[in-house]
């Protein structure tokens, strides 16, 4: 579906960290970012906010740490609030289903496994460059 990019909600929360080795490790909590990104559908006016986050873990054999981008994909009423505007008329073509693997888009990259499910290094990241902080 093709979704207009009406802004953007930084979020701080406390994500997962993990350090060790060989099945021997500790797990702590860090404040971190995610980012909301406000999606309205061109045709539909369905609302969804799409929030990109990361957090780590162990890999499968737990050999090694890992890191896993995640994501949530919420049909909404109402947007619950942004901290940017988009500097620019921009839309995506975009779905959830399409959050399963990498996505590349014009505001943000996106892998829940970073290329190896088995040692996965997976991340996300938003272009700050196509938003301005917002006066709402």
């Amino acid at each position: 579906m093709k979704y207009k990019v009406v802004g953007l909600r930084v979020e701080k929360y406390l994500g997962t960290t993990c350090e060790g080795h060989n099945c021997d490790f500790v797990y702590g909590e860090e404040e971190r970012d995610r980012h909301v990104i406000l999606l309205k559908g061109v045709d539909s006016g369905e609302c969804v906010e799409l929030t990109l986050s990361e957090e780590e873990g162990e890999c499968g054999s737990g050999w090694c740490t890992a890191s896993y981008g995640e994501y949530n994909w919420e049909v909404v009423d109402t947007f619950a609030g942004k901290t940017h505007t988009i500097k620019e008329d921009l839309t995506l073509e975009i779905s959830e289903n399409d959050l399963g693997n990498d996505v590349v888009t014009s505001i943000f990259t996106y892998s829940p496994w970073g290329g190896c499910g088995y040692y996965p290094s997976g991340y996300y990241e938003v272009d700050m460059n196509k938003f301005s902080p917002s006066s709402d």
